[in-house]
């Protein structure tokens, strides 16, 4: 990915992911993650987990324990997955606010931008 250069795509459990990390532009925190193209893409959207890291339990914007909280899911959400425009370096660059509006919660128990 051009403007990740830092990620690679790697075969895992039968699914293709890109895998790489990504420097938080509030701290020196790395975070290593993964956006996995399950089978069912391009009709089901990547995943991406943030891999190696504990966040906070009931924080706001995760699923589970390590996916973050990128977009609306559903039809006609101008704010979602769209196969014919989403690619991987969008989800990276999702992830990267994601981490950049965690680390300002941490911070200020506010999470920025407009609730959706």
């Amino acid at each position: 990915m051009k403007r990740f250069p830092g990620f690679r795509l790697v075969e895992s459990d039968g699914d293709l992911c890109w895998v790489g990390r990504i420097r938080s532009s509030l701290s020196s925190r790395r975070y290593n993650i993964r956006v996995r193209y399950p089978v069912a893409f391009p009709d089901s959207s990547p995943i991406v987990t943030i891999e190696k890291y504990r966040f906070p339990v009931g924080m706001p914007h995760l699923q589970g324990a390590d996916k973050p909280c990128l977009f609306v899911p559903g039809e006609g959400s101008r704010y979602g997955y769209d196969p014919a425009r989403t690619t991987a370096a969008t989800f990276v660059a999702w992830t990267a606010l994601w981490i950049h509006a965690y680390e300002t919660w941490r911070e200020t128990g506010r999470w920025p931008g407009r609730e959706i």
